[in-house]
């Protein structure tokens, strides 16, 4: 055998017997294939003498060589990475996924394509102030007759929850201002008694325990954790509970915060960076840690009538509260109002706020949605509303009982917007709420 195909068997043996213990699939093939050629990875036939020159079986490898391997075109690429994978992981910053351009625009499109489906059956309740989605299918919603309402908005059925505790038991004019779901399926909501707060199971909607502690009425929860929760009432305080140390269905309260001069009417939890925000009548917006009974930070708002409502920008790590004619965007870090633009309408207040991704949400006194861009810094003009700032809400469901007929029958009633919340797809908008004057019954609840 010639000397030069002896040695080119052998490295065909050689390269055989290391591949079996050193070259997996996704291995550079170019190197095998240029070995078991007697070529080089650029395709040169190596001769005898160790020097270098095209011939017929380089040509012959180049043109029938697999292509070769990211890790062999793009230092630090493991095995399996396309460039695609590769190039999108050079866009991390600090450790944060690249922009997600496509839910952006999905946010800034939505509100276009809203269209009002309102439902029926309401005159059971007055006025919904709290809501939240259990699932795709159902809302559970508080009401101002301390009435806790499920909503299968497919099938529009809807049931009230029996008065568990303390039954026979009616607060006038007092109601379920929040209701909040953790992670691990626990729902935290009013109780009967207005300064208890209610647990129950996301599962079968049942109840788990009560907490008590404050000493009126409660209007902010928030779940900080699958296990901490949160809230403000109108006794000026702030509690922390942790419903595992619940004993025999009650808890207490293993954290109070004195911290406001008048009373917290919202609560809100930045889960991102692990700290919460209360909002007080004494206009001021106030972060708090769970470690600390001292708060992380204080702000003095600019706007101080009506101060009824917040909502955390996940984002940005900044607040949006809503008072009668503002929004006002809270910097905790900088302990300032950062940015003030004003209601769609003016002296009607702002009921409800929430974010979808850099959407505000706004849910007006007058019955009106309206939604803000906050990168922006604009109201959307909205295609399904005629290039209007604001959706209307619907006429809903009016008792007309005597205080209607003595002072409210020549006047138009329109329905607050008390609360609103998106589903888990976050595509549909739950709507509730009712007539703004005090003592008019009535209630609203749409699928947007």
């Amino acid at each position: 055998m010639p000397r030069r195909s002896s040695r080119l068997l052998q490295r065909a043996e050689g390269v055989g017997r290391s591949s079996a213990m050193d070259v997996d699939e996704d291995s550079s093939f170019m190197d095998v294939d240029a070995s078991l050629a007697g070529t080089t990875g650029n395709g040169m036939v190596e001769d005898g003498e160790g020097e270098y020159g095209e011939g017929q079986d380089g040509r012959h490898a180049r043109a029938h060589r697999r292509p070769c391997s990211v890790e062999n075109t793009l230092p630090g690429v493991s095995q399996t990475q396309s460039v695609h994978d590769f190039l999108t992981s050079r866009e991390v910053v600090g450790g944060r996924q690249p922009k997600a351009h496509l839910p952006r625009s999905i946010c800034s499109r939505l509100p276009h394509l809203l269209k009002e489906k309102e439902l029926c059956t309401l005159e059971k309740y007055d006025k919904i102030f709290a809501s939240a989605w259990l699932d795709s299918d159902r809302v559970i919603c508080g009401t101002k007759d301390n009435q806790l309402v499920v909503w299968n908005v497919v099938s529009g059925k809807h049931y009230t929850l029996p008065s568990y505790l303390f039954e026979g038991f009616r607060v006038d004019h007092c109601g379920i201002h929040s209701i909040s779901i953790s992670s691990e399926g626990l729902i935290a909501t009013g109780g009967q008694q207005p300064e208890d707060i209610m647990i129950l199971s996301k599962a079968d909607v049942r109840p788990k325990g009560l907490l008590r502690g404050h000493q009126d009425w409660v209007f902010g929860i928030s779940w900080l954790t699958h296990n901490i929760l949160v809230s403000g009432s109108r006794d000026k305080m702030v509690m922390v509970w942790n419903v595992d140390r619940m004993k025999r269905g009650v808890g207490k309260p293993f954290q109070v915060r004195q911290g406001h001069e008048d009373k917290v009417r919202d609560m809100s939890v930045d889960a991102v960076r692990g700290e919460f925000a209360s909002l007080s009548a004494d206009a001021t917006v106030k972060t708090w840690t769970a470690d600390s009974p001292v708060p992380k930070s204080s702000t003095d708002l600019v706007h101080k009538a009506e101060l009824v409502c917040m909502a955390c920008d996940l984002e940005r790590g900044a607040y949006a509260v809503g008072s009668e004619s503002h929004v006002q965007i809270v910097d905790p870090r900088a302990r300032r109002v950062a940015c003030v633009f004003d209601a769609v309408e003016e002296k009607c207040g702002i009921r409800s706020l929430s974010f979808n991704g850099h959407i505000l949400t706004v849910g007006g006194g007058s019955g009106t949605l309206s939604f803000w861009d906050m990168a922006a810094h604009k109201y959307l003009e909205l295609e399904n509303a005629g290039g209007c700032k604001s959706l209307r809400t619907g006429k809903g469901w009016i008792k007309k009982d005597e205080v209607f007929h003595m002072h409210f029958w020549d006047q138009e009633t329109p329905n607050t917007v008390y609360t609103h919340c998106y589903d888990p797809t976050r595509t549909r908008l739950f709507v509730g709420g009712g007539p703004l004057p005090f003592g008019l019954c009535g209630s609203y609840a749409a699928i947007w």
